[in-house]
């Protein structure tokens, strides 16, 4: 959740915790963003899975992860993995190549690209005059060099009128702003990632 952004040249200081809610093999992060002067600029909370790094499975915490937890909580309620809709009715497009910038320690596209592309199909109307106040974003897969990215964007409500090439559910969210549905795939087939973004207008 995004309060007030932050300019060029301030000072943010980014506090981040792993939490009390744990469930086997999954954990949370969260996450707090502060002005120089103590203001909460942004909040965020993170599910993780532990993986088997040679079959690529989810595997229970070791226990000395599940020691280190601090009560603190962003979001006290746990968050579901299938929460977030697909969009049914896409009309913004893109198609991203994954180059070696985008690459992180593991040789996968660092999960930041995800956010980048999915941002880069919001109407640049949208983009320069609103505010992003709310992203909420679940990976399913890892993405490689050299692989072709696909993203599809719906909008499924609107303060204003649709925008452009934008689209309006008749039974679309009554919410001020702009909301918008995403999903992210490889070559058009597999799921990367799925999110919701709600921009203030």
């Amino acid at each position: 959740m995004y309060f007030s952004q932050p300019f060029v040249h301030d000072q943010v200081k980014v506090e981040t915790w792993p939490t009390r809610r744990i469930d086997g093999r999954r954990a949370y992060r969260d996450f707090r963003l502060r002005a120089a002067d103590g203001t909460v600029l942004a909040e965020a909370a993170s599910l993780w899975l532990f993986l088997d790094s040679g079959n690529r499975r989810p595997v229970r915490l070791p226990s000395e992860i599940e020691g280190e937890r601090i009560a603190d909580l962003i979001t006290a309620e746990p968050m579901e993995s299938t929460k977030l809709a697909e969009p049914r009715q896409p009309a913004m497009f893109g198609q991203f190549h994954v180059g070696w910038r985008d690459l992180d320690a593991n040789g996968h596209a660092n999960n930041i690209c995800y956010v980048e592309w999915l941002l880069e199909t919001v109407p640049d109307a949208i983009r320069r005059n609103g505010s992003l106040r709310l992203l909420d974003i679940q990976f399913k897969d890892e993405v490689l060099l050299g692989d072709t990215v696909d993203c599809e964007t719906e909008q499924i409500s609107t303060s204003g009128g649709p925008l452009p090439g934008a689209v309006t559910l008749a039974a679309a969210e009554s919410a001020p702003g702009h909301t918008f549905l995403h999903r992210l795939s490889r070559d058009g087939g597999k799921t990367l990632a799925v999110a919701r973004s709600e921009w203030e207008a």
